[in-house]
């Protein structure tokens, strides 16, 4: 398994062959985010890291976020998007359109990511920086990432750790346990991650790492949804 050190020395590596400084990122609160955020300061500094928390109106666990700012002492922007989020919708809301209930569903859930990666890429030209992702390698295998959203980023130090193997990094890292091990969530659809799933991150990780899952029912289900994902990480 890699190592915190490792993680953070691929990222020493990448910056430093690109030769940027300043590294932007969106900070939700969640695990994964607060990990990056945690290795981008021990790599680069807290002077070179910009985080940015994008609340879609009101974003009630947003005082996770603004605990990791803090607690790492990291310059911050709060962008709230409603009301690019709204423009949006009234501009796209041509009923002649929007005629297939799933399709309407998936519109609203991947304008916000989308419209948060836009405004970390405008930081980011701003700062002559990069925009650091924050998607694991297991969400990534199943596809719960929006294309162009938070799919979408400059380099990502995460995307080959599993979800189980972050959070212990994490704890390793000595990163609070409430920050670290926070139920995840999407924040847009109100359920958790694994409800989202119907299967556990334990349950997927294994399967990643050695291809076995005992319930052949969730192993459909997980091949399903790599293979029907696979469009948002194969190359163009």
């Amino acid at each position: 398994m890699i190592t915190n050190e490792q993680v953070i020395q691929n990222i020493k590596d990448w910056f430093g062959k690109n030769k940027i400084t300043k590294a932007v990122i969106n900070i939700s609160g969640g695990a994964d985010s607060t990990y990056v955020a945690w290795v981008l300061v021990k790599a680069l500094g807290k002077e070179n890291v910009i985080g940015l928390l994008q609340p879609n109106g009101e974003q009630k666990d947003i005082s996770y976020a603004k605990q990791v700012v803090e607690l790492l002492d990291i310059k911050h922007n709060i962008i709230n998007i409603k009301c690019q989020y709204d423009n949006t919708m009234e501009n796209i809301s041509d009923k002649s359109v929007f005629t297939n209930e799933t399709g309407v569903y998936n519109a609203k859930i991947n304008i916000a990511p989308r419209l948060r990666m836009v405004n970390a890429y405008a930081v980011a030209n701003a700062v002559c920086g990069a925009v650091v992702g924050t998607g694991n390698a297991s969400e990534r295998y199943i596809g719960f990432f929006t294309k162009w959203g938070d799919g979408a980023c400059d380099f990502n130090p995460i995307k080959n750790i599993c979800k189980t193997d972050l959070i212990q990094m994490g704890l390793e890292l000595g990163i609070p346990e409430k920050l670290i091990c926070k139920t995840p969530s999407d924040g847009l659809t109100g359920l958790t991650d694994e409800q989202k799933y119907g299967f556990t991150y334990k349950v997927l990780d294994e399967y990643i790492k050695t291809g076995k899952c005992d319930n052949e029912e969730i192993k459909e289900k997980i091949d399903r949804m790599h293979k029907n994902s696979r469009h948002k990480f194969e190359e163009i």
